[in-house]
């Protein structure tokens, strides 16, 4: 047998044995198995940690001025920054042809109607 074969047959053996130890230890019947039952409404993890009265109280301070109910000044000492986002009932509403078979004159009917709706 020359040396190159020799050399393929020993990285063959080592490859196989290899192949074999790594299939035969992934199958250990100790192996700790993770919970997997789900009972509904029961929490099966760890225990929160609990929160300070602090913390949740700089959290909800958070969430008011964040949905803008609440002044954006630490400590209430202000009033809220002017919001640049326009209010829902002055929406600009644009209508425009898509096929639908409607004249040009019951699109401006429409439109008329919907800006009157919405108060413009």
């Amino acid at each position: 047998m020359s040396d190159t074969a020799r050399r393929f047959a020993g990285r063959c053996l080592l490859g196989l044995s290899s192949l074999s130890l790594l299939v035969l230890t992934a199958c250990w019947e100790d192996e700790p198995r993770p919970l997997v039952q789900y009972t509904p409404g029961v929490y099966k993890g760890k225990p929160h940690t609990p929160i300070s009265e602090e913390a949740l109280t700089r959290a909800r301070d958070r969430a008011l001025r964040q949905a803008g109910l609440a002044s954006s000044v630490p400590g209430g000492g202000g009033a809220a920054a002017p919001s640049s986002v326009r209010p829902p009932g002055n929406a600009v509403i644009k209508v425009r042809p898509t096929g639908s078979g409607l004249s040009r004159a019951a699109i401006e009917a429409q439109r008329t109607r919907t800006l009157r709706s919405s108060g413009q």
